[in-house]
C-alpha cells in the first residue's frame, strides 16, 4: 500500500490510468462523414493521436488468403496507404484540429490506423465536432482517443 501512495505522490493519477481501450464499433464510409461525439475530445498535450482499429481486416484486403502474419500486415498497409483517412475536429468557438493518417498500430488481432496532429492544436480546447474524410471504406472500426498527458479515451458513437 505504501508503494502505491509513493507512486501516486510522485507521478500523480493520470499516469496510473491505462493508455486506452477499444470502443464503440462503427463503419467508416468512403468519402466525407460526420461523427457525433458523446463527449468532447480534449488535446491537453502535443502528441495527441486518434487510432482507428479495424477488427476485420479481411473486409478491407484479401488477407484471408494470406497465411503469414507479416504478409497480412503488408496487405493491410497496401490497401490502406498513409493519408487514407483525415479527421477534422472543431470546437464550439471555431477552433480546429486536423489529424492525418501517418502510421499503423497492431494490437491483439486489430489492425489500426494512427492519425496524428497535422499541426498542434490549442491546448485544453474542447473539440465537440468530428468529420472524417476517407479514401477507403473500413468496416467495424473502433476509435481510441489517446492524449499523452492524461491518457484518456473518449467514446465515439455510431452515426444516426
Amino acid at each position: 500500500m505504501l508503494h502505491w501512495i509513493v507512486a501516486y505522490s510522485l507521478v500523480g493519477a493520470p499516469q496510473l490510468l491505462p493508455e486506452g481501450a477499444v470502443i464503440a464499433p462503427m463503419d467508416i464510409v468512403q468519402g466525407h462523414q460526420v461523427i457525433d461525439l458523446r463527449a468532447p475530445l480534449i488535446a491537453r498535450s502535443s502528441g495527441t493521436r486518434l487510432v482507428l482499429f479495424v477488427r476485420d481486416a479481411c473486409g478491407v484486403t484479401d488477407a484471408d488468403r494470406v497465411t503469414c502474419e507479416a504478409e497480412r500486415l503488408q496487405a493491410f498497409q497496401a490497401a490502406v496507404p498513409a493519408g487514407s483517412v483525415t479527421a477534422h475536429l472543431t470546437a464550439a468557438d471555431g477552433t480546429s484540429l486536423t489529424l492525418e493518417h501517418t502510421g499503423y498500430r497492431y494490437y491483439r488481432g486489430f489492425s489500426g490506423l494512427v492519425l496524428t496532429e497535422k499541426t498542434p492544436g490549442t491546448r485544453t480546447t474542447r473539440y465537440a465536432h468530428m468529420e472524417l474524410d476517407a479514401s477507403v471504406a473500413l468496416p467495424r472500426v473502433r476509435f481510441v482517443w489517446l492524449d499523452q498527458l492524461t491518457r484518456t479515451v473518449r467514446d465515439v458513437p455510431p452515426p444516426n
